[in-house]
C-alpha cells in the first residue's frame, strides 16, 4: 500500500509541476505534428496506429491522438493534449522510480530520478506538453526497462508491453541493444517479455525505416564540434536554458563554463566506476555513453551548419543554435550519474560505519534538483507564438458559417504551421 501511494504521489507531483512549467496561456497551444499529423489523418479516418511518418513509427501520439479526439470536444484538444503529456510524464517518472529499484536501491536517490524526469531544465523549451516530442520520454525509460529484473511472470509481461509501445515511438532506442545480453542468465527469466516486446518495436521502427525512408540532410560534423555542441545543448542548460545568458559567457568565455558545470557528472561516474557493484558499473557506463551518442544522433542526422560549432567564427555574434531539443534525452542519461553515484556514497558509508558519504549524497541529490527547480524559471517556452487552438477554431467556425461543409479552412498552429479541416469536420 505504502508502494502504491509513493507511485502514485509521484505521477500527481510530475504532472502538476509539468502543467506549470510554461505559462497558462500555452498550455492551449497545438505544437508540430500534434495538429497537422496526428489529429488530421485521424479526422480524416487514415490514423492506423502503426502509420509511419517520415521513416519512423509513432505509437504513443496516435493512440493518445485517437483518444482525445474521440472523448474531447475540438476546441478543448489543445489544452487536453498538454494535461495528457503531462500525466504521461508523470507516469514516466514513477516507472523510472520504480524500475531502477535493483540498481539504485537508495529510495532519495531514485525520487532523484523521478524529479529529473519532471524538472530537466531544457525539457521546458519545447519538450514538454505536446505529443511530438513525447518520444523523449520513451528513450530516458529504456534503459531502466532493459536493466529491470520482474519477480514474477505478470509483471515481466506488463513491462514487455510497455517496452514495445516505446520501441514503437522512438527508433533511437535502438541504441540500448547490447543491454539485452543482461536478460541471458536463467536467474532472469522473467525479464525475457521485455526483451521480446523491445525487439518487435525496434523491428516495426526498422521496417518502417526501410520501407519509408526519411529524407536526410545528415553530414560528418567532425569530433570538435559534437564536443562542443554537446556542452553547449546538453551541459549549460542545465546550469540555465536561457539562450541570451548562454550566448554572452559562450563569447566571453568559450567553452569554459559549460566544461566546468561537467565536472560535477564526471565525478560522479568515477565514483560509480570506483565504488559501484558491476552492474550499477554497467549502468553508469550506458548512461555516459547513451548521453553523447543521443545528442550526437541528432545533431549528425540534422546536418545543418549551425551545428558546426568548431568552425563559426562569432565574429558578429554567436553563429550556431542553443538549446536545442536533442540536449533533453541526453541530459536525463548524464544527469542520472548523480544519483546513481548518490546510492553508491549510501552503500559505501553503511559498509565502513562513516556518515560522509551520506551527507555528500544528500547534498548532491539535493542539490541537483535545487539547480534544475532553478534553472527551469529561466527557461523561455518556444510556445511563445501568440497561437491559441481554442480561439482559433471559434474564429474557423465562425468563418465556416457563411461557406459550404465542403469548404477548407485554415487553423494556424505552432510553430508556424496550419491544420486544414473542411467546415463539416468543425461542427460541434
Amino acid at each position: 500500500m505504502r508502494t502504491r501511494l509513493t507511485l502514485l504521489s509521484i505521477v500527481v507531483v510530475g504532472t502538476i509541476i509539468t502543467l506549470l512549467r510554461v505559462p497558462v496561456a500555452h498550455l492551449d497551444t497545438i505544437w508540430a505534428e500534434d495538429g497537422d499529423l496526428f489529429l488530421k489523418q485521424y479526422l480524416d479516418g487514415s490514423a492506423w496506429p502503426f502509420r509511419g511518418y517520415a521513416g519512423y513509427q509513432h505509437l504513443i501520439p496516435r493512440i493518445v491522438t485517437g483518444i482525445l479526439a474521440t472523448i474531447v470536444p475540438l476546441e478543448w484538444y489543445g489544452i487536453a493534449v498538454f494535461v495528457a503529456c503531462a500525466i504521461l510524464t508523470g507516469a514516466v517518472g514513477a516507472a523510472v522510480f520504480w524500475l531502477s529499484r535493483d540498481l539504485v536501491p537508495w529510495m532519495p536517490a531514485r525520487l532523484g530520478l523521478a524529479g529529473i524526469t519532471f524538472l530537466l531544465p531544457l525539457s521546458a523549451v519545447e519538450v514538454i506538453g505536446n505529443l511530438a516530442d513525447f518520444h523523449t520520454y520513451c528513450l530516458w525509460l529504456m534503459p531502466w526497462l532493459l536493466l529491470y529484473r520482474p519477480r514474477t511472470p505478470a509483471s515481466g509481461i506488463g513491462w514487455g508491453v510497455v517496452a514495445f509501445v516505446c520501441a514503437m515511438t522512438e527508433i533511437q532506442s535502438l541504441v540500448f541493444l547490447p543491454l539485452l545480453v543482461f536478460m541471458l542468465p536463467r536467474q532472469h527469466r522473467f525479464a525475457w517479455p521485455i526483451g521480446v516486446g523491445y525487439l518487435l518495436g525496434i523491428a516495426g521502427q526498422v521496417i518502417t525505416t526501410l520501407l519509408l525512408p526519411r529524407p536526410s540532410n545528415a553530414s560528418w560534423l567532425g569530433f570538435p564540434s559534437l564536443l562542443l555542441g554537446y556542452l553547449y545543448n546538453t551541459v549549460l542548460p542545465m546550469v540555465s536554458p536561457n539562450t541570451n545568458w548562454q550566448v554572452t559567457v559562450l563569447l566571453e568565455s568559450g567553452a569554459l563554463v559549460p566544461a566546468l558545470a561537467l565536472l560535477p557528472f564526471v565525478v560522479a561516474s568515477i565514483v560509480v566506476l570506483v565504488w559501484g557493484t558491476r552492474m550499477q558499473r554497467t549502468l553508469v557506463v550506458t548512461l555516459v555513453l547513451a548521453s553523447g551518442a543521443i545528442y550526437a544522433a541528432g545533431a549528425l542526422i540534422d546536418g545543418n551548419d549551425y551545428f558546426l560549432y568548431a568552425h563559426h567564427t562569432n565574429a558578429n555574434g554567436f553563429e550556431g543554435m542553443l538549446s536545442v531539443r536533442y540536449g533533453v534525452a541526453s541530459g536525463f542519461f548524464l544527469a542520472a550519474t548523480v544519483p546513481l553515484a548518490a546510492a553508491v556514497l549510501v552503500r559505501l558509508g553503511a559498509s565502513r560505519g562513516v556518515r560522509w558519504p551520506s551527507i555528500i549524497a544528500w547534498v548532491a541529490v539535493v542539490g541537483l534538483l535545487v539547480q534544475f527547480g532553478v534553472a527551469s524559471t529561466q527557461a523561455s517556452s518556444a510556445r511563445t507564438t501568440g497561437v491559441s487552438w481554442s480561439e482559433n477554431v471559434e474564429e474557423a467556425r465562425d468563418a465556416c458559417a457563411n461557406y459550404p461543409p465542403e469548404t477548407v479552412v485554415g487553423i494556424e498552429t505552432a510553430p508556424v504551421r496550419v491544420l486544414l479541416l473542411d467546415c463539416g469536420e468543425l461542427v460541434p
